[in-house]
């Protein structure tokens, strides 16, 4: 599968080159970001998940990091943000083996861990008051392998964190692992109601059947619990599997994003067939207004349609074809070997085969640089179609 996963990852970094000159500049930036970030990820161990811990103040999440590792390296706080950079916990004796993956995330503040064999990462508070770190974790959640998020039995239904996060994510449903922390607070009949309901909203999310466990990191009284449990559930993620499971959802989202990009299909050659066929004679018969007219009128609109790079060089050539079709009518002027005429006279003939021939060619050489650029555009279209199939294509093997 790792073979694979790199021939998609080639075709989308060629699908992004072919669709940048004709899409709004900037506008492939997070799909390109993505797909590097697919290609990174890919050169480091698949054996090894980068889980990271969110959640919103309070919920706990530096306790539960702390007693995951066998570490005291989390600063633990209750009611105010105390986490302001991501903190991670490497496996011994596997720091070197991960040392550039962190650096790619900007993760610097790192620790051994004891007894996990993931990496762990504690991140910034999802409600944080500091924007930054909102911003810092916002800008990780998408790059991090498994996300292990942390609620408590008050902020479990917080709508921020389930419509600002958990729902625009769903999509990657299967690297999503629940607990309900600080469930010492709860008596019995209380936690299963509190569980019941959380997967409950869950599910709204669009959460298909999710996986949910529950903790007390840091009791008031009584032991911790529930430590060990999560530890082996997240021991038992079957690290390549959902890894390139992982990947393949951020090249299918890629591949959206291209798609999304782009625009759908024109239909442009049919239609500047049509309008061609009607320009020519009006230029046999001397009517340039008339010529002008239907083609200013199909490039303006074509590109109004497409936008952004290609929309503005059509819009320019539109406004060239005044000048573009006196000159192809004094071209037949001047032509006295042909013998061709524009206009039709008094007792002239009506314009020939052959005229309108000579018309053809020199109107289809004019427009050839727009349509070699439109043409372009349907080839970055069909290169990101082509690589969305590719990309559920291999959704479906066995991994």
């Amino acid at each position: 599968m790792r073979e694979a996963l790199t021939g998609l990852i080639e075709r989308a970094e060629l699908a992004v080159t072919a669709a940048r000159p004709v899409v709004e500049p900037g506008r492939l930036d997070g799909v390109a970001a993505m797909i590097a970030d697919a290609r990174v990820r890919l050169d480091y161990p698949d054996d090894i998940l980068v889980v990271a811990l969110a959640g919103g103040t309070g919920s706990g999440k530096s306790s539960l990091f702390n007693a995951l590792t066998g570490t005291d390296a989390a600063t633990v706080g209750a009611t105010r943000p105390i986490t302001g950079e991501p903190l991670a916990a490497v496996p011994s004796g596997r720091g070197m083996a991960l040392s550039g993956l962190l650096d790619h995330l900007g993760i610097e503040a790192r620790v051994e861990s004891v007894g996990f064999q993931h990496c762990l990462i504690d991140l910034p508070d999802t409600d944080s008051i500091e924007i930054g770190h909102r911003h810092r974790v916002e800008a990780l959640m998408p790059r991090l392998d498994v996300l292990v998020w942390v609620l408590d039995p008050e902020k479990y239904r917080d709508a921020a964190l389930h419509h600002r996060y958990i729902r625009p994510l769903s999509g990657y449903s299967d690297q999503f692992v629940f607990v309900l922390n600080q469930v010492d607070r709860l008596d019995e009949v209380a936690r299963g109601e509190v569980l019941d309901d959380l997967e409950r909203a869950l599910t709204e999310d669009g959460i298909t059947d999710p996986k949910v466990g529950a903790t007390a990191s840091n009791p008031t009284t009584g032991p911790i619990t529930g430590i060990e449990d999560l530890r082996a559930a997240l021991g038992s993620l079957a690290g390549s599997r959902l890894l390139y499971s992982k990947l393949l959802t951020d090249l299918e989202h890629a591949a959206s994003g291209m798609i999304d990009a782009i625009g759908p299909a024109l239909g442009y050659r049919q239609s500047l067939a049509a309008v061609t066929e009607d320009a020519v004679p009006s230029i046999a018969e001397g009517d340039e207004e008339g010529a002008v007219r239907g083609l200013t009128h199909f490039f303006e609109s074509t590109g109004d349609e497409v936008g952004g790079p290609l929309g503005e060089m059509l819009s320019r050539f539109a406004a060239t074809l005044p000048a573009t079709v006196h000159s192809i009518s004094g071209a037949l002027r001047d032509a006295p070997a042909s013998r061709i005429r524009i206009g039709r006279r008094r007792g002239r003939k009506a314009p020939t085969a052959d005229q309108e021939a000579a018309i053809r060619t020199m109107l289809d050489e004019a427009i050839r640089p727009v349509t070699e650029a439109v043409a372009g555009r349907a080839r970055a279209a069909a290169a990101a179609a082509e690589l969305s199939v590719a990309v559920r294509s291999g959704s479906n093997r066995p991994l």
